[in-house]
This record gives structure tokens, sequence and C-alpha cells, in this order.
């Protein structure tokens, strides 16, 4: 596991637990319980998003984000 992805876990697992009993004090049990739900299910897109780019690398090396981003800025231009 890499460590950004193990830190982006641990940051919304902090951030999501941290958001889902402050709602759940003020707004009640239903309310937080949708927040916890919410949260988890941005932490899943962004760990798939992870992934993807992660396969897109094993397949093919030499193109990276990066390298994508330079050739669209260089056709902005």
């Amino acid at each position: 596991m890499d460590a950004a992805e193990a830190a982006q876990k641990q940051a919304l697992s902090a951030t999501s637990g941290a958001a889902t009993r402050m709602v759940t004090e003020r707004f009640g049990e239903n309310a937080g319980e949708g927040t916890g739900d919410v949260l988890a299910t941005a932490g899943h897109v962004a760990g798939t998003a992870w992934n993807v780019v992660k396969i897109r690398k094993a397949f093919t090396p030499a193109s990276t984000v990066s390298n994508g981003v330079k050739r669209n800025a260089a056709k902005i231009r």
C-alpha cells in the first residue's frame, strides 16, 4: 500500500468519524447515519479513482497524468 493511499484512508476515516459524531449530536441519529453513509461513499469513490490511476499506470507506464496535462497545456497555448 502506498504511503499516500494509507494517509488518504486515515484522513478520510478521522474526518468521517468526527463529522458523523458532530451531525449525530446536533441533528440526531438518522442524520448522523446518513452523513456516515455519504462520507463512506465518497471514500469508496476516491479509492476507486486511485485504483483506476494505478491500473492505468500498470498497463501504460509511459502514459502518466502529468504527461497528459503537459500535452494539453501545450495545445491550449
